[in-house]
């Protein structure tokens, strides 16, 4: 039964890494995107602002410069909604910490003696807090997004 369990374990842990890896890098990358589309339009912003145009153009780049810092505060408002960063960090603390987990089993594994069941129980313990903890941040930036607090 150990060995079942053993070898469920491994393609559970594994299954996790590769989609955990898959959402740490989509999060990641709409965090870099998201960064450095306000930081591109915010000094747009501040260049056309600071041209201080007197002429037949002067209107074009007041509203030019009203639509942009619009768009600054629309992506803003969907990054806070979302919160890419923080579920990146988290994606990543939990892909780091499945990685140590399959290396710690395969470490013991390569003593050559069977694994216990008690053993086996605590690598799946270990699984499960890493889940737990993930889910806890997600569910945290879910309803910190909508303004609650979980618990209140």
């Amino acid at each position: 039964m150990t060995n079942e369990q053993l070898t469920f374990l491994h393609d559970q842990i594994e299954q996790r890494i590769k989609g955990i890896d898959s959402r740490r890098l989509r999060y990641r990358n709409a965090a870099f995107r998201i960064f450095m589309s306000t930081a591109i339009l915010a000094a747009l912003s501040t260049i056309l602002l600071g041209l201080n145009v007197q002429n037949e153009w002067s209107e074009f780049v007041r509203i030019t410069t009203l639509v942009i810092t619009c768009v600054i505060t629309i992506i803003n408002g969907y990054n806070a909604f979302f919160n890419h960063r923080e579920l990146w960090i988290a994606n990543n603390d939990a892909l780091n910490r499945f990685y140590a987990l399959r290396f710690r089993i395969e470490f013991r594994e390569k003593e050559g003696t069977p694994l216990t069941a008690t053993e086996i129980e605590s690598f799946r313990a270990e699984y499960q807090a890493i889940l737990n903890e993930l889910n806890q941040v997600w569910q945290r930036t879910r309803s910190d997004n909508f303004g609650s607090k979980p618990g209140a």
